[in-house]
Protein backbone atom coordinates (compact mmCIF):
# COMPACT_ATOMS: atom_id res chain seq x y z
CA UNK A 1 0.00 0.00 0.00
CA UNK A 2 1.47 3.54 -0.79
CA UNK A 3 -0.09 6.67 0.58
CA UNK A 4 0.50 10.03 -0.48
CA UNK A 5 -0.50 12.64 -2.86
CA UNK A 6 1.00 14.72 -5.17
CA UNK A 7 4.65 12.87 -4.75
CA UNK A 8 4.29 12.55 -1.08
CA UNK A 9 4.35 8.95 -1.38
CA UNK A 10 4.86 6.49 1.90
CA UNK A 11 4.89 2.90 2.65
CA UNK A 12 2.19 1.17 4.36
CA UNK A 13 2.08 -2.88 5.39
CA UNK A 14 -1.70 -4.19 5.23
CA UNK A 15 -1.65 -7.36 7.10
CA UNK A 16 -5.20 -7.66 6.75
CA UNK A 17 -5.27 -9.59 9.93
CA UNK A 18 -2.91 -12.31 9.43
CA UNK A 19 -0.99 -12.35 12.27
CA UNK A 20 -2.90 -14.17 15.39
CA UNK A 21 0.12 -14.49 18.10
CA UNK A 22 2.52 -11.52 18.81
CA UNK A 23 5.67 -13.40 20.11
CA UNK A 24 5.69 -15.08 16.18
CA UNK A 25 5.88 -11.97 14.38
CA UNK A 26 8.02 -10.00 16.92
CA UNK A 27 11.40 -11.21 15.80
CA UNK A 28 10.44 -10.05 12.01
CA UNK A 29 9.12 -7.00 12.67
CA UNK A 30 11.19 -4.82 15.20
CA UNK A 31 13.62 -4.31 12.72
CA UNK A 32 10.84 -2.35 10.99
CA UNK A 33 10.77 1.16 12.61
CA UNK A 34 14.07 1.90 11.00
CA UNK A 35 12.34 1.10 7.19
CA UNK A 36 10.22 4.44 7.31
CA UNK A 37 7.15 2.88 7.03
CA UNK A 38 3.87 5.24 7.57
CA UNK A 39 2.14 2.20 9.23
CA UNK A 40 1.22 -1.75 10.02
CA UNK A 41 -2.53 -1.74 8.95
CA UNK A 42 -4.97 -4.27 10.58
CA UNK A 43 -1.93 -6.79 12.40
CA UNK A 44 -4.83 -8.91 14.41
CA UNK A 45 -8.35 -9.70 14.13
CA UNK A 46 -10.45 -7.07 15.02
CA UNK A 47 -11.55 -8.98 17.92
CA UNK A 48 -8.18 -8.59 19.28
CA UNK A 49 -7.18 -4.94 19.89
CA UNK A 50 -5.12 -5.23 23.08
CA UNK A 51 -2.32 -7.54 20.69
CA UNK A 52 -1.93 -4.00 18.12
CA UNK A 53 -1.34 -1.88 21.30
CA UNK A 54 0.96 -4.04 22.59
CA UNK A 55 2.47 -4.64 18.87
CA UNK A 56 3.07 -0.84 19.12
CA UNK A 57 4.38 -0.68 22.64
CA UNK A 58 7.09 -2.73 21.66
CA UNK A 59 8.14 -2.16 18.75
CA UNK A 60 7.26 1.38 17.93
CA UNK A 61 5.36 0.68 14.47
CA UNK A 62 2.46 3.02 13.35
CA UNK A 63 -1.07 1.29 13.32
CA UNK A 64 -4.16 1.85 11.08
CA UNK A 65 -6.37 -0.07 12.62
CA UNK A 66 -10.77 -0.46 12.05
CA UNK A 67 -11.60 -1.06 8.65
CA UNK A 68 -14.01 -3.52 9.99
CA UNK A 69 -15.67 -2.35 12.71
CA UNK A 70 -19.19 -1.53 12.56
CA UNK A 71 -20.86 1.61 14.51
CA UNK A 72 -19.34 4.22 16.51
CA UNK A 73 -20.02 2.44 19.63
CA UNK A 74 -17.76 -0.13 18.15
CA UNK A 75 -15.31 2.50 17.20
CA UNK A 76 -15.18 4.56 20.67
CA UNK A 77 -14.30 1.29 21.92
CA UNK A 78 -11.25 0.67 19.66
CA UNK A 79 -10.63 4.36 20.29
CA UNK A 80 -10.02 3.92 23.79
CA UNK A 81 -8.47 0.36 24.13
CA UNK A 82 -5.77 0.37 21.72
CA UNK A 83 -5.94 4.27 20.24
CA UNK A 84 -4.40 3.49 16.45
CA UNK A 85 -1.67 6.03 14.61
CA UNK A 86 -4.75 5.94 11.70
CA UNK A 87 -8.31 5.48 12.07
CA UNK A 88 -9.89 2.65 8.80
CA UNK A 89 -12.61 3.34 8.25
CA UNK A 90 -15.26 2.00 5.65
CA UNK A 91 -18.53 3.65 5.52
CA UNK A 92 -21.03 0.48 3.93
CA UNK A 93 -20.10 -1.83 7.05
CA UNK A 94 -19.37 1.04 9.39
CA UNK A 95 -23.25 2.55 9.02
CA UNK A 96 -23.12 4.81 6.37
CA UNK A 97 -21.99 8.22 5.42
CA UNK A 98 -23.90 10.21 8.40
CA UNK A 99 -22.41 7.61 10.84
CA UNK A 100 -18.95 8.12 9.06
CA UNK A 101 -18.60 11.80 9.80
CA UNK A 102 -19.99 11.23 14.06
CA UNK A 103 -16.88 8.26 13.74
CA UNK A 104 -14.84 10.95 12.01
CA UNK A 105 -15.59 13.20 15.05
CA UNK A 106 -14.49 10.60 17.43
CA UNK A 107 -11.11 10.27 15.81
CA UNK A 108 -11.08 14.08 15.36
CA UNK A 109 -11.64 14.23 19.43
CA UNK A 110 -8.08 12.51 19.77
CA UNK A 111 -6.47 14.16 16.19
CA UNK A 112 -6.04 10.82 14.53
CA UNK A 113 -5.88 11.04 10.98
CA UNK A 114 -8.92 8.74 8.95
CA UNK A 115 -8.14 6.60 6.16
CA UNK A 116 -11.11 5.40 4.54
CA UNK A 117 -11.01 2.07 3.46
CA UNK A 118 -12.02 1.21 -0.55
CA UNK A 119 -14.93 2.72 -2.42
CA UNK A 120 -13.31 5.51 -3.18
CA UNK A 121 -15.98 7.74 -4.80
CA UNK A 122 -18.08 7.28 -1.47
CA UNK A 123 -15.18 8.69 0.54
CA UNK A 124 -13.88 11.01 -1.50
CA UNK A 125 -17.11 13.13 0.34
CA UNK A 126 -15.64 12.80 3.44
CA UNK A 127 -12.51 13.60 2.32
CA UNK A 128 -13.80 17.03 0.55
CA UNK A 129 -15.60 17.85 3.90
CA UNK A 130 -13.43 16.77 6.93
CA UNK A 131 -10.08 17.98 7.42
CA UNK A 132 -9.72 14.44 9.48
CA UNK A 133 -9.28 12.77 6.77
CA UNK A 134 -5.71 12.05 5.75
CA UNK A 135 -6.30 10.47 2.29
CA UNK A 136 -8.61 7.89 -0.06
CA UNK A 137 -7.72 4.45 -0.62
CA UNK A 138 -7.78 3.97 -4.41
CA UNK A 139 -6.92 0.84 -5.59
CA UNK A 140 -5.23 -0.69 -8.56
CA UNK A 141 -8.19 -1.95 -10.85
CA UNK A 142 -6.28 -4.59 -12.49
CA UNK A 143 -5.89 -6.19 -8.47
CA UNK A 144 -9.83 -6.64 -8.84
CA UNK A 145 -9.22 -5.75 -4.64
CA UNK A 146 -12.59 -3.16 -4.55
CA UNK A 147 -14.73 -4.60 -7.69
CA UNK A 148 -17.92 -1.40 -7.53
CA UNK A 149 -15.79 0.47 -10.03
CA UNK A 150 -17.24 -2.18 -12.77
CA UNK A 151 -20.98 -1.35 -12.27
CA UNK A 152 -20.14 2.28 -12.48
CA UNK A 153 -20.34 4.17 -15.90
CA UNK A 154 -17.68 6.82 -14.73
CA UNK A 155 -15.15 5.31 -12.32
CA UNK A 156 -12.94 7.25 -9.82
CA UNK A 157 -9.76 8.31 -11.63
CA UNK A 158 -6.77 10.01 -9.34
CA UNK A 159 -4.76 12.58 -11.09
CA UNK A 160 -1.43 13.29 -10.68
CA UNK A 161 -2.67 11.58 -6.77
CA UNK A 162 -5.29 13.42 -6.18
CA UNK A 163 -9.35 12.41 -6.53
CA UNK A 164 -11.76 15.67 -6.67
CA UNK A 165 -15.19 15.08 -5.41
CA UNK A 166 -18.10 14.89 -7.45
CA UNK A 167 -20.61 17.96 -7.66
CA UNK A 168 -23.35 15.99 -9.24
CA UNK A 169 -26.55 14.42 -7.03
CA UNK A 170 -25.90 11.69 -4.42
CA UNK A 171 -23.40 10.54 -4.27
CA UNK A 172 -21.93 11.51 -7.52
CA UNK A 173 -21.94 8.17 -9.37
CA UNK A 174 -24.28 6.99 -12.24
CA UNK A 175 -24.75 3.08 -12.31
CA UNK A 176 -23.82 1.10 -15.70
CA UNK A 177 -27.65 -0.60 -15.76
CA UNK A 178 -26.34 -2.87 -18.41
CA UNK A 179 -23.54 -3.48 -15.53
CA UNK A 180 -25.79 -4.07 -13.20
CA UNK A 181 -28.22 -6.39 -15.02
CA UNK A 182 -24.85 -8.63 -16.04
CA UNK A 183 -23.72 -8.84 -12.12
CA UNK A 184 -27.04 -9.51 -11.02
CA UNK A 185 -27.62 -12.02 -8.42
CA UNK A 186 -31.46 -13.87 -8.99
CA UNK A 187 -33.09 -16.27 -6.93
CA UNK A 188 -32.30 -18.90 -9.72
CA UNK A 189 -28.69 -18.17 -9.29
CA UNK A 190 -28.91 -18.88 -5.74
CA UNK A 191 -30.28 -22.05 -5.85
CA UNK A 192 -28.21 -23.47 -9.01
Amino acid sequence: VSIGAAGASRLAYDVHWAWKRLADVLPTVRGWSDLGIAFVEDPFPSESPRLAAELRARTGLSLALGEDVTGRHAYRDLLREAPPDHLRLDATTAGGISEAVKICSLAAADSIPVLPHIFPELHVHLAAALPIVEAVEVTDPAREIDLFWQLLVDPAQPVDGWLAAPTTPGIGVTIDEAARQRHAVTEETITA
